[in-house]
């Protein structure tokens, strides 16, 4: 594991000493790596590959939002005894929120922008499970989705005392 990358030096106003954690970077390398694939496709099929960014950018805030959004729904409890903690919390973001939201989001920018809707989708497919892929580097990089115990030459030892995520179980259930 390796949350934390650097924090910002404390003279920067306003995010002097925030850190840049390996998730975060990740995230960002997962939307470029997608934007820069979907860009490729869509010059493939015969469309305008500036509307990459657009779709890009669209995916990003639905993404955002609705990962957001989901977890706030999954943990309502917590919103009603604390709102400002579960809201503007640096974690919980549930992928498949994340996804749902930015699909909707990708589909108004597709309409708006007249692209075909089908061979955008097919021109995006690739990059979704490239930018799902990079992300799930930086999750594991920052602590979550460890998976089940192994004693499998392939297994990897965690410091002791850290929460375990069943990620096994939340895909069985969810995904």
């Amino acid at each position: 594991m390796y949350p934390v990358i650097f924090e910002l030096p404390d003279w920067l106003p306003l995010v002097g000493g925030m850190p840049i954690t390996s998730f975060g970077v990740f995230m960002l390398f997962a939307f470029l790596t997608g934007g820069w694939l979907i860009r490729l496709e869509l010059a493939r099929i015969g469309e305008d590959p500036e509307r990459a960014w657009d779709l890009v950018f669209m995916g990003v805030v639905g993404g955002i939002l609705g990962a957001k959004g989901y977890y706030i729904l999954l943990n309502y409890e917590g919103v009603i005894t604390d709102p400002a903690a579960q809201i503007f919390s640096r974690g919980g973001l549930v992928w498949y929120g994340g996804f749902l939201l930015a699909t909707a989001f990708v589909i108004w920018e597709i309409r708006r922008r007249k692209l075909p809707l089908r061979r955008t989708f097919d021109a995006g497919a690739p990059a979704l499970a490239l930018g799902y892929a990079v992300g799930r580097v930086g999750c594991f990089l920052v602590g979550d989705d460890w998976g089940r115990p192994t004693d499998s030459i392939f297994g990897i030892a965690f410091p002791k005392g850290s929460p375990p995520t069943r990620v096994d179980i939340i895909e069985r259930d969810f995904g």
